[in-house]
């Protein structure tokens, strides 16, 4: 039987790594995500202080984050699109710089970039609004527990080293369901898994009463050594 359980629960492990990457790869996409949003948000802002601002440092941007504002920009829009917003912005900038801007008096060119740069902060509106921020917050904190249970479950699994017991027997058996194997085979590594769960907690309770006891008894010694000494019977008459 501790063969066959341990053939199984080699097995087993090797199912919670692969699922632990799995969601290691859902995590990345969700963060990829949120962080889209939070930028999304800062170039919102940017273009609606100031489109005058926002081409400038658009410009001024260096190789890397000119990158990042291209590969950004790609979730919501074409890199065609994506090269004539960075030629407009400049064009826009350099006409400003060389006060061909006024405001009674907009040249035609300007107002076509003027233009794009609108176009790009509505885009940028409507993603905004058609992301659902609080959903993805959310599935990140979900996704993130149950790595956290996965990596609880492989570590108790380990019996090379002491281990703490599983945390969440529950969710033990979910993943046991999951797992492809015959019902017997499910059967014996959810019950030795158990038994040996019970030992680990057996064990903390057994580490924990001796520490409790030691306390005890160092208590009891203080008391004894604070306590003032009996007069004898030969002095009290």
């Amino acid at each position: 039987m501790s063969n066959k359980y341990e053939s199984i629960k080699t097995k087993f492990i090797l199912f919670l790594e692969e699922k632990a990457m799995s969601i290691q790869d859902e995590l990345l996409r969700i963060n990829d995500e949120l962080d889209t949003y939070k930028y999304m948000e800062g170039l919102q802002e940017v273009i609606y202080a100031s489109i005058i601002s926002f081409c400038n440092c658009l410009v001024d941007l260096d190789k890397e984050k000119k990158e990042e504002f291209i590969s950004k920009l790609k979730v919501i829009l074409k890199e065609s699109e994506i090269e004539n917003i960075i030629i407009e912005a400049s064009n826009l900038s350099t006409m400003n710089k060389e006060g061909l801007i006024k405001k009674n008096n907009i040249p035609k060119e300007a107002r076509r970039s003027i233009e794009v740069i609108n176009n790009l902060y509505d885009e940028i509106c409507t993603y905004l609004s058609k992301t659902d921020i609080k959903r993805d917050k959310k599935e990140k904190q979900i996704k993130e527990n149950e790595f956290e249970k996965i990596e609880n479950i492989g570590s108790s699994l380990d019996e090379s080293v002491e281990r703490n017991p599983i945390d969440d027997m529950e969710y033990f058996e979910k993943l046991v369901e999951e797992f492809e194997c015959n019902d017997v085979d499910k059967v014996i590594l959810v019950e030795k898994t158990a038994l040996r769960n019970i030992e680990l907690y057996n064990k903390i309770i057994n580490k924990q009463n001796k520490k409790v006891q030691k306390l005890i008894e160092e208590y009891e010694l203080e008391k004894i050594k604070k306590s003032p000494p009996k007069e004898s019977s030969s002095r009290k008459r």
